[in-house]
């Protein structure tokens, strides 16, 4: 099975629970707080590795406070990482009462993109993860290079900052036909529409990519077009505590089962029941008591599709 490699963050941050967001300078008590570790990278290599999937993580770790607990926390998780002589930065998220999170980022070296964090021989890769964050960066110009030399499968996350991208970088990825997965405000805001019908937002940003496009909703429920079929799958149908890793961990999710073979819409399945399980920790991925739980359901949806003996 050839491998898949993520382009993202591992970052410290502080999570604050609240009944509801603050308006304007409202003062507000929280509920608790939590110290973890989040960011793209962190949460799609935490899929990956609960998964014993083969993957390589792109992620610079910093020094200074924040790059230490960063580190001790990947040591400890057994996820690669890239030492980094720059300050690391930090995030942090308020979370309300219906599982709605917002991010506030101090960046730090976390990310900085650098050509030679990327593996020489990406023909070992049969799929590549990017954030849109590190096409912010000072390197962004070196991670659209990577993203040209690569021809497997290529899966972008925007996020809020990547969807603000000017035309011409964006069309530069999207010259690379990847997979989209963004949430509805990712999804409106870089389609450039007053639109707000996620149907034809999905069908217009399939044109523009030639791939398939994934819409992520609040609740769960998730939109996919690739031009030749559109799926709509129900919500969780469960309390969503915290969305903050659960939208990295459905790509990932996504990406882990299209790397075995399932079809689109057996990856979207076990794409939701991940996602799903991550939208009610307190963490931005899943425990390691969870690792036998959906390494079988990945078995059972690869037997299910006959591609078993046909893993790519």
């Amino acid at each position: 099975m050839r491998k898949i490699l993520t382009v993202g963050a591992c970052v410290y941050d502080t999570g604050v629970f609240v009944e509801k967001m603050p308006k304007g300078n409202e003062d507000i008590m929280p509920l608790k707080k939590t110290e973890r570790i989040s960011g793209f990278g962190y949460c799609t290599a935490g899929v990956f590795s609960l998964l014993n999937l083969p993957y390589d993580l792109c992620a610079p770790v910093g020094s200074g406070v924040y790059g230490e607990a960063v580190r001790r926390q990947l040591k400890e998780d057994g996820i690669p990482f890239i030492d980094d002589s720059e300050t690391a930065g930090c995030t942090y998220t308020i979370i309300d009462g219906t599982g709605r999170a917002v991010s506030l980022t101090a960046e730090g070296g976390e990310y900085r993109f650098r050509k030679e964090y990327i593996p020489a021989d990406l023909n070992d890769y049969a799929w590549m993860l990017i954030s849109g964050n590190e096409m912010h960066g000072p390197g962004r110009d070196e991670l659209s290079d990577c993203i040209s030399s690569f021809h497997g499968n290529l899966l972008f996350r925007p996020g809020e900052r990547g969807a603000l991208l000017d035309l011409f970088t964006l069309d530069g990825i999207y010259q690379n036909h990847p997979v989209l997965h963004l949430n509805r405000n990712e999804a409106l805001t870089i389609a450039r529409t007053q639109n707000h019908n996620l149907e034809q937002v999905a069908h217009q940003l399939h044109k523009e990519t030639g791939n398939a496009v994934i819409i992520c909703l609040e609740d769960g429920t998730v939109l996919y077009h690739d031009g030749s079929e559109t799926i709509a799958t129900e919500p969780f149908g469960k309390k969503v505590i915290d969305e903050s890793g659960m939208y990295d961990s459905h790509a990932a999710a996504f990406a882990a089962g299209r790397l075995c073979g399932l079809r689109p819409k057996q990856a979207l399945s076990f794409a939701k029941e991940y996602a799903s399980a991550v939208s009610r920790c307190e963490t931005a991925v899943l425990p390691a008591a969870q690792r036998d739980v959906f390494r079988k359901k990945l078995a059972a949806e690869i037997l299910d599709s006959g591609q078993d003996k046909k893993i790519r």
